[in-house]
């Protein structure tokens, strides 16, 4: 958790924002699942994609934090590279890596890098907000 609120003038290009970390959960997954439906495969230990997304999107929001209300997820793109299993330890990093104003609006990209315990990479990020102030 930052200091300040980070508003669109005191976000650093290339600077992070710091690690979040998480574990996961058997009991968070069966959650998930009972949800949302089981993974395709059946699985059971290992983490569906769109439950990754918002593992890494509950890090963002934590990393900025505290952040200005009323801003605006205006998109993701994303790249899976494997999939967690229950009780790996996640570790997210974010970065911004550009800023602009476009009609009136601040719009941000941030990078997000997870990795699980071992260093390897789990899910990359690029999110683009617009920002509130």
């Amino acid at each position: 958790m930052l200091s300040e609120l980070l508003t669109y003038d005191r976000i650093q290009i290339g600077e992070s924002l710091g690690v979040f970390e998480t574990r996961v959960d058997a009991d968070a997954l069966a959650l998930w699942r009972s949800i949302y439906g089981d993974d395709v495969g059946g699985n059971t230990d290992t983490v569906p994609p769109d439950m990754i997304s918002a593992i890494v999107m509950t890090a963002q929001l934590e990393l900025t934090n505290p952040h200005p209300d009323g801003g605006l997820h205006a998109g993701q793109h994303y790249v899976l590279h494997h999939r967690p299993r229950i009780g790996d330890v996640l570790s997210t990093t974010s970065t911004p890596l550009s800023k602009e104003i476009r009609k009136g609006r601040r719009w941000v990209k941030m990078k997000t890098e997870t990795r699980d315990q071992d260093g390897r990479m789990v899910y990359e990020t690029i999110v683009t907000i617009i920002w509130a102030a």
